[in-house]
């Protein structure tokens, strides 16, 4: 039983250090390209989608370009991956 302990203390420290790299960052959508799947915000940074998460392009279907928004997502590789998105026009 003891040898089983340590890897799995380990996958928690493993899993628990990737769900830390999430972020977020918000402003005025700049552009949108369903061909590639990305969003450009006001910051200058483009976030990437993936077209299979209707829960992500259900909300990008309803914005407009100048709308504010705040993304959440995680960097693979050199990718910035949206993981949901939050309208915050008033």
């Amino acid at each position: 039983m003891k040898k089983y302990l340590i890897p799995l203390a380990v996958l928690a420290t493993v899993g628990a250090a990737g769900a830390a790299m999430a972020e977020q960052s918000s402003g005025a959508l700049v552009s949108m390209n369903g061909n590639t799947a990305t969003v450009k915000l006001s910051d200058g940074q483009t976030y990437a989608y993936s077209p299979d998460d209707s829960i992500v392009t259900d909300v990008l279907g309803n914005l407009r370009i100048g709308d504010h928004v705040t993304v959440h997502w995680a960097q693979f590789g050199k990718e910035r991956q949206i993981e949901s998105v939050m309208i915050n026009n008033a």
